[in-house]
């Protein structure tokens, strides 16, 4: 297969991927639910209860697309959140990895 001897830096790609989203929820989500969406963003790094917040903030952007879309109608409009929204049911899916407080 080719590029079969990344797979040995799986479990790295995973944290990676689990900062970058704790990042971006940190970033994004302060100005609009800075409680949550801060903490989420620092447990999601850490690898604590990965599963529950991905779970929690997935469905809460799912929730403001929705209600993006009545009030601005088009695709054009929620693709961001809907992207981060699935991200974050691909991480839900996925689990916190190896180098998680986590141990799943």
């Amino acid at each position: 297969m080719i590029l079969s001897f990344l797979n040995k830096y799986r479990e790295a790609g995973i944290l990676l991927f689990r900062v970058a989203i704790g990042l971006l929820l940190i970033r994004l989500g302060f100005p609009v639910v800075a409680a949550f969406e801060l903490i989420g963003g620092i447990l999601l790094i850490v690898g604590l209860l990965t599963r529950v917040i991905c779970l929690v903030a997935a469905l809460a952007l799912t929730v403001q697309g929705i209600a993006h879309l009545g009030h601005h109608p088009g695709l054009a409009s929620g693709t961001g959140v809907a992207a981060r929204a699935f991200i974050l049911y691909a991480l839900l899916l996925i689990g916190p990895g190896k180098y998680s407080v986590d141990k799943d």
